[in-house]
């Protein structure tokens, strides 16, 4: 048997993860392990390292959320994968008491909703940006708790809603451009003049730079000017910088006050419907239609097909489990129209 090995995050504020040997995870019948070979880096992955969330998870255990790789091994109940097959898949270490689930491992194991095939002329560094922007996109458009618009196709047509994304550069705007017009639904987002190029391609109605003292303005001119129904905001980047102009955005807007955010929000106007998209929750109960919708049908098709890009471009580290530790810390510096990437 092949022997697995992770970046393990021993106890509260450890820096650097140590490298060791891991145990070898075994399949649910609803679970896939995956025999890994990229990994991406997200702002929740150093977040928990340096204790700005605070999970109380026992340690040790294994963070990372994106996974592209090989099929290991597939659980009896699971059709849409089998060994061999190239995937990528959303795991879920954070909310996870068990370790197999971290990503920063070479075999994790993956929930099969959350594990899509992937086409042969699709490289596993690209692939890999794509699961957790995936999910969160999706459960920030679709879920009814918050915008509700309808489900993407492959023929969409035009309907009268019209959203703003802000941040439409970042990893999740990529993706949820790219869902939403996927929708029918008209979008406006906001990127620095050197990405304006980037997200028009995605397929953005407009884009407008965020750092102009007019974009307020322009953005709703250009919503009152579409006669369309402005459906709420989707702030893709959940800072304080970000979240202040989308407040003024809603509270001059007459048709909505919602705004949907990834992270918690702080001190929020009372005045504002203001919620979280959260990844995991596109398989819940309530919104389990919208994750099978995705997962199960859009995502795979639409990466056949080449109508789902996967954006933005990988910044790649290095190789091996050792190099996680120095990627974190380039994505806690910032990137810009990139992901952090490290190959196994």
């Amino acid at each position: 048997m092949s022997v697995n090995r992770a970046a393990w995050y021993t106890s509260k504020l450890a820096k650097p993860f140590k490298v060791d040997v891991a145990p070898f995870p075994k399949a649910s019948p609803t679970e896939v392990i995956i025999k890994n070979q990229a990994v991406a880096i997200n702002p929740i992955d150093w977040k928990v390292q340096d204790g700005v969330f605070d999970y109380g998870k026992a340690f040790p255990y294994i963070l990372g959320k994106d996974v592209a790789g090989i099929v290991e091994a597939a659980g009896s109940e699971v059709k849409h994968a089998k060994k061999g097959d190239r995937v990528i898949g959303n795991t879920h270490a954070v909310l996870s008491q068990d370790p197999k689930y971290g990503g920063f491992q070479l075999y994790p194991a993956v929930n099969s909703k959350f594990v899509a095939k992937i086409p042969d002329t699709l490289d596993f560094d690209s692939a890999v940006v794509l699961p957790l922007a995936i999910s969160t996109a999706a459960s920030a458009l679709f879920q009814s708790d918050n915008l509700g618009i309808t489900l993407p196709t492959l023929s969409p047509i035009a309907n009268n809603s019209i959203i703003v994304l802000w941040g439409g550069s970042s990893s999740v705007g990529a993706l949820a451009i790219q869902l939403a017009k996927a929708a029918g639904v008209t979008v406006i987002t906001t990127a620095s003049t050197k990405n304006h190029d980037l997200v028009k391609a995605l397929g953005a109605d407009l884009v407008l730079d965020y750092n102009r003292e007019s974009s307020i303005t322009d953005i709703l001119v250009a919503i009152n000017e579409s006669g369309k129904t402005f459906v709420g905001i989707v702030d893709c980047i959940s800072v304080p910088e970000s979240l202040r102009p989308c407040y003024s955005i809603l509270h001059q807007s007459p048709q909505t006050n919602k705004l949907v955010s990834l992270l918690p929000v702080l001190d929020a106007p009372k005045d504002l419907n203001i919620t979280f998209a959260r990844a995991i929750a596109i398989m819940s109960d309530a919104h389990k239609h919208v994750g099978e919708a995705i997962w199960g049908e859009y995502v795979p098709a639409a990466l056949n097909e080449g109508k789902l890009k996967a954006v933005p471009k990988p910044m790649v580290i290095g190789k091996g489990l050792e190099v996680i530790q120095e990627a974190l810390a380039v994505q806690k510096k910032g990137v810009s129209a990139m992901k952090v990437v490290v190959e196994l």
